[in-house]
């Protein structure tokens, strides 16, 4: 519309000259009077529709298993789209609880900006406190942002009601029931007949293989409680899984293990029942790689012994806060994890590759002693200038399941190495 204007005062103009001056050519017509144009204002381009608002959608994996992979893309995703940030698993867990076991600092802090209770409590009593004791930076963080275990909320001191249920142990086999991350959870205590006239005692953790119960370890190694003058637990996984979470995201469910043996070992502590310098484990099979995970990640343990078993390479090798620990592998040369193996999920380091990682990582030196016990069984020991030892015990021509003469033997010299370690 704005050509207009130019128009209009053109078609006056050429009406003005034809009144002024004739021509010389022949008489021109009249030219009829342009009717006036009025101004038109420029009309505003049409508004254009808003688009449409792109509804988001919370991702298909859920909150909590989104903090166990570390994805904290799809956790922010949730967030926008309305997921409850105190919303509780099938374990009565809340996704903050997920995010301090693993350690993940920067999830941690996102779901405390939106909410998060610090202090919600599972059905055993546990805070998201109680699952960062691996995690030292996310400890602190929750600290500084009002996080308390369970029992300082309680206003006792910690693993003080465990420590109670275990005043009542006797000379002989106790069987304790604890409840712990949500889940029942069974120990077979097996103490000396002195027990109770002397004290505190040192104590040795026993973890069955796959598929097991309490009574399998038990009975294998109470018979040592009198003999050695110790303690012996035999701990049960969850059932019916039966599996110990010697790697995280390996299993369908997780349990927190590592906090559940820690929560232990603490409770016999504070009640002076066990020596704090002489806390040691053992397992068979998936007990064993359970053994490798205590070593790497916890400071409780004077010396390990993992029997008949694998190394998860990555998941157990030593990290950058894994203290020095004397540890003695025993297997069969023709167990299935000997040579080590790898599948999708998970690669096992060779008996010879795990005993190198950690006599590396304990400064030990190259040259080992050599013990033969009897024919069939002998042990490579190699040591460094504190005392601390890596050891193999090789028992010849046995598999997954060490023939009972000779699992003797090897449970003997395990003993042997364990009990001569004492935490500095």
């Amino acid at each position: 519309m704005k050509h207009l204007l130019p128009t209009t005062i053109a078609a006056v103009l050429l009406v003005g000259c034809g009144e002024a001056k004739q021509s010389a050519t022949p008489e021109a017509q009249p030219v009829e009077p342009v009717a006036e144009v009025q101004l038109v204002e420029p009309v505003a381009e049409a508004a254009q529709p808003e688009p449409p608002l792109v509804k988001l959608e919370a991702p298909d994996i859920s909150i909590h298993e989104a903090i166990k992979e570390g994805d904290i893309e799809a956790v922010k995703q949730h967030l926008a789209t309305g997921t409850d940030v105190n919303a509780k698993d099938n374990y009565g867990q809340t996704p903050l609880y997920h995010a301090a076991r693993h350690g993940q600092d920067l999830i941690v802090e996102l779901l405390i900006a939106k909410g998060a209770d610090v202090n919600v409590k599972d059905g055993g009593g546990d805070t998201p406190l109680d699952k960062a004791k691996q995690h030292s930076e996310t400890a602190d963080l929750l600290r500084k942002n009002g996080g308390k275990t369970g029992e300082e909320l309680k206003g006792v001191e910690p693993a003080g009601a465990l420590a109670t249920d275990l005043t009542s142990l006797s000379p002989g086999r106790n069987e304790v029931q604890i409840k712990h991350d949500g889940q029942s959870r069974r120990l077979i205590i097996t103490t000396p007949k002195t027990f109770g006239h002397q004290g505190p005692y040192p104590v040795l953790f026993c973890f069955h293989g796959a598929g097991g119960k309490a009574e399998g370890q038990s009975k294998r190694w109470s018979p040592h409680a009198d003999e050695r003058g110790l303690i012996v637990i035999s701990a049960e996984a969850v059932q019916p899984q039966a599996k110990w979470n010697f790697r995280d995201k390996f299993h369908a469910e997780e349990h927190d293990d590592v906090g559940f043996v820690l929560k232990v070992v603490e409770a016999l502590i504070t009640n002076k029942i066990v020596d704090p310098k002489a806390v040691y484990a053992t397992g068979h099979s998936s007990g064993g790689l359970f053994c490798y995970r205590l070593a790497k990640e916890t400071v409780l343990f004077a010396a390990l012994s993992p029997m008949s078993c694998g190394m998860v390479k990555g998941a157990h090798d030593p990290g950058e806060k894994t203290k020095p620990v004397s540890i003695m592998q025993v297997i069969g040369d023709q167990d299935k994890s000997f040579n080590g193996s790898s599948n999708p999920k998970v690669t096992m380091y060779s008996a010879a590759k795990r005993i190198d990682v950690w006599r590396t990582f304990n400064r030990c030196r190259p040259d080992p002693v050599v013990v033969n016990k009897g024919e069939e069984v002998v042990v490579y020991t190699y040591a460094n200038q504190s005392g601390i030892e890596v050891a193999f015990c090789k028992v010849k021509g046995q598999g997954h399941h060490i023939r009972r003469d000779l699992r003797d033997i090897g449970d003997s010299a395990a003993l042997d190495f364990l009990l001569k370690h004492k935490r500095k």
